[in-house]
């Protein structure tokens, strides 16, 4: 049975966790402050760690550092626990090691998936150092191969969890459309709209399940939802996708790649901008790789951040989404030896002023 330690101040929540994780079939420890975290560890053995962020004297992403730090458990997965869910308090917990983070008020389906996928994922690699050792003992040569599979399929595994975790503000953004198309008696819009979005999720869905998909299938899911968002911005938004050699529509991608670069130039490019706006995805082949442009005619990137994030670093400018993506980029740059990269230019019109940005994604072509 796997065991799992929950580290929170508070003694009720710490109680209430306590049963809840009982109840999924594991067995449980806690310990009520931070300061007690590396001692526990020291005499056993732990399967995953719950750890709230906001803790009096040692916080939990000071002990989430800590852990990271020392050799014997630095593995150990760790989810942090968070009230407030601000893209800035995200970021750091990944950026210190987190496997990952569940929000205040906890839902029960939720945690009990977030701690089944950490728990088996380590499990997974374990069971992958397991065949490495056991290849070393066998053949050396045979030994090199196949380390290099296994680890592949863990960055696949990892890449996966990865997409999983996409939860573009588009979705609540049409969920608030379709209230508000409700609200405004505009039922026959209303339904329009929920029978796209309900297309567009069951696309999400099928697409998730695959390491690749082919650009044909990402460009159908891409075209679905500036649908949605051209409905939801009454018009204000068109778009154009061009892709200039037809062959390439069977090379493939990785799912959901694209989709946060084009919100980002509709969030952040076209939103703020006064009258209509259009986003263009253009794609052409470059030797063996694939270019593919999302280019848009907003605000561009310094006057979006002074508007979005007025009081906010430019190291910190970045959202979830594009944290994660970026994230996913590097894992498969792992995989295939930095075949990806992302250039940013700021568009301007001929008097030099900001006209917009294009974002240009650069991969493989894999058929």
């Amino acid at each position: 049975m796997a065991k799992i330690l929950i580290v929170d101040d508070d003694r009720t929540i710490l109680k209430s966790l306590s049963d809840l994780v009982k109840s999924f079939g594991y067995e449980v420890s806690y310990v009520p402050r931070a300061e007690f975290v590396m001692e526990r560890l020291k005499g056993e053995n732990f399967e995953l760690i719950l750890m709230d962020i906001n803790m009096p004297g040692i916080n939990g992403l000071e002990m989430l550092s800590k852990i990271r730090s020392v050799e014997s458990i630095k593995d150990i997965p760790v989810i942090m626990i968070t009230g407030e869910g601000g893209h800035e308090t995200l970021a750091e917990c990944f950026k210190r090691g987190a496997t990952d983070y569940i929000d205040k008020p906890i839902n029960d389906a939720v945690l009990k998936a977030r701690v089944d996928s950490a728990i088996q994922a380590r499990k997974y690699i374990n069971e992958i150092i397991k065949v490495k050792n056991d290849i070393i003992d066998k053949n050396k040569r045979i030994y090199s191969q196949e380390v290099k599979l296994e680890k592949q399929k863990a960055l696949q595994h990892r890449l996966k969890h990865l997409a999983a975790m996409m939860n573009p503000h588009f979705i609540f953004n049409a969920l608030n459309s379709i209230s508000y198309y409700i609200n405004a008696n505009h039922m026959d819009t209303a339904k329009d709209y929920v029978v796209d979005f309900s297309k567009l999720m069951r696309t999400v869905l099928s697409n998730s399940v695959h390491d690749y998909i082919t650009i044909n299938e990402d460009l159908d899911y891409l075209r679905a939802y500036l649908k949605i968002e051209s409905v939801r911005f009454e018009d204000q938004l068109t778009y154009k996708i061009n892709v200039e050699q037809e062959d390439l529509l069977k090379s493939k991608i990785p799912p959901m790649l694209l989709q946060p670069y084009v919100e980002n130039a509709i969030v952040h490019g076209i939103q703020h901008k006064e009258g209509p706006g259009e986003v263009i995805i253009r794609l052409r082949r470059d030797n063996d790789h694939i270019i593919c442009s999302v280019i848009d005619d907003g605000i561009g990137i310094e006057k979006s951040k002074k508007i979005s994030y007025p009081k906010m670093p430019e190291s910190k400018y970045k959202s979830m989404a594009m944290s994660i993506t970026s994230t996913r980029l590097e894992l498969l740059n792992s995989i295939d030896e930095n075949q990806y990269s992302v250039t940013i230019i700021n568009l301007e019109d001929e008097d030099h002023m900001p006209n917009g940005t294009q974002v240009d994604i650069k991969i493989p072509d894999i058929k």
